[in-house]
């Protein structure tokens, strides 16, 4: 397949379809090349607080480092299908 990576775009919450608390706006701008990702977030909690957050991964399995984050330090992602990605965020080890 040629083209564009179908996960490359700019992804934003809708809150009014979904039951997550304690957000107000989350922006996330993705981009794939191959194996690789790139994550860039600009989440807004519901008291007001922003994150910044910067992921820079393959899809490999194996643990990247989570940058601006409250919630993850690190994560591993695979390639489930070309549509589909599955992450495994940790804090503090866990």
């Amino acid at each position: 397949m040629s083209g564009r990576d179908p996960l490359t775009g700019t992804w934003s919450f809708c809150a009014g379809k979904s039951d997550a608390a304690g957000v107000r706006s989350w922006v996330q701008w993705i981009e794939v090349a191959g194996e690789e990702i790139r994550v860039r977030e600009e989440v807004e909690g519901a008291a007001g607080a922003m994150a910044n957050v910067l992921i820079e991964a393959r899809f490999d399995g194996l643990e990247y480092a989570v940058r601006g984050s409250s919630l993850a330090d690190a994560i591993a992602y695979t390639r489930v299908d070309r549509h589909k990605v599955a992450g495994v965020g940790k804090k503090n080890g866990w």
